[in-house]
C-alpha cells in the first residue's frame, strides 16, 4: 500500500480515541511516530504501561480482527514490525 495517508486514516480509525498532532504533511512519519507511540504505551499511565511485546500483541490482534482490507491490515502490521525492531 503506496498512500500512508490513507493508512494513517485507517490507524486513527481503529483507536478512535487517542489524540494525534498531525499536520497531514508527512503521513508517512506521523504513523510512525503514532505506531512508536503505542509501542511504547505512551497513552498509558506510566504504573500500567506495558511492554513492546504485549502492545504489538495487542495491536496485531485488533488490525487482524478489523475490517480493514487485507492489504490495509498488512501494510499496518508491516509498519508495526518496522518499529519494534528500530526500539
Amino acid at each position: 500500500m503506496e498512500d500512508k495517508a490513507v493508512l494513517l486514516s485507517r490507524y486513527m480509525d481503529l483507536w478512535q480515541n487517542r489524540t494525534y498532532d498531525h499536520t497531514g504533511e508527512n503521513a508517512a512519519e506521523e504513523l510512525q511516530e503514532a505506531v512508536r507511540r503505542d509501542l511504547n504505551d505512551e497513552w498509558t499511565h506510566p504504573r500500567v504501561r506495558k511492554g513492546p511485546s504485549e502492545k504489538f500483541a495487542a495491536a496485531a490482534k485488533r488490525i487482524v480482527f478489523s475490517n480493514l482490507s487485507a492489504e490495509e491490515k498488512t501494510a499496518l502490521l508491516a509498519i508495526y514490525l518496522e518499529v519494534l525492531e528500530e526500539l
